[in-house]
């Protein structure tokens, strides 16, 4: 099983902030002795990743703790099934996009030949290690920049849709078993966060201003303007009720001013 989750600000300077709204997601994770961790995170209008495997007493607080961004996805893998790799640790990048996903692929991989087949030469360099994730990714920049060859078209919320829509149709094809295809997948260009869900859940929630305590612990300073918004795999212990699923084959997206759609995937 993997984690998957995204935090999304609109203040970049109170990040530390936003990290202690997210906690309740962090809880699930940090039990974890053994895995690996990888952070993708858009700062100064780059993507910068952090990947590294856990050991016992692992802490995203600590993990996060010097992470200044507007916008993060957290991809942690327990029962690795091979020592650490940062090549087959998501998220992976290209260009302004960063993906991540967790589910299955039919049971097994894709038959990474007829997926390669696919992908264009441009894209193909991009792929470093052998994680069938990695493919897909690939797969739906492919897509992408059928449905929207000029990066100012990319931004169109329908044109992901159906770049993401081409993708999963074209799955059952490229899958080494015949099974069911399900997963969660979690895409963000820096100015839109995309979650998609096919037969896996994603939930997501948006919280509106902050207090924080001061350093005196005298008082509290409110941050009224303040807008986070987390998606996660998984509903945090403790908060059933105060998230809201994505309904099965759709996709959310959340833009620049933390207005969430949603769309269906297969038409």
């Amino acid at each position: 099983m993997s984690h998957l989750f995204a935090i999304v600000t609109n203040d970049t300077r109170l990040f530390a902030l936003t990290q202690q709204l997210a906690e309740p997601m962090f809880r699930s994770v940090e039990a974890l002795k053994v895995g690996s961790l990888g952070l993708g995170y858009h700062s100064g209008g780059h993507i910068l990743l952090q990947k590294r495997p856990i050991r016992a007493e692992f802490s995203c607080r600590e993990v996060l703790k010097d992470i200044r961004t507007n916008r993060l996805i957290c991809h942690i893998q327990d029962q690795p099934t091979g020592p650490f790799n940062s090549d087959n640790t998501q998220p992976f990048r290209y260009k302004d996009w960063l993906f991540a996903m967790s589910g299955t692929l039919g049971g097994g991989g894709l038959i990474r030949d007829r997926a390669l087949a696919i992908i264009p030469d441009y894209l193909r360099r991009n792929i470093n290690g052998d994680l069938p994730p990695e493919l897909v990714f690939h797969l739906f920049l492919t897509y992408l920049y059928i449905e929207a060859p000029l990066s100012s078209m990319q931004n169109d919320p329908e044109k992901l849709r159906r770049a993401l829509s081409r993708t999963l149709q074209i799955l059952p094809d490229l899958a080494e078993e015949r099974g069911q295809i399900g997963f969660s997948v979690l895409l963000s260009n820096g100015e839109y966060l995309l979650g998609g869900a096919h037969r896996r859940p994603m939930v997501f929630r948006t919280l509106r201003g902050a207090d924080q305590r001061t350093p005196e612990g005298a008082r509290f300073v409110s941050y009224p303007w303040m807008r986070t918004f987390l998606v996660s795999n998984t509903i945090p212990d403790g908060e059933d009720g105060l998230w809201t699923q994505l309904a099965d084959e759709h996709l959310l997206v959340c833009d620049g001013h933390f207005e969430t759609t949603s769309h269906m995937l297969l038409i």
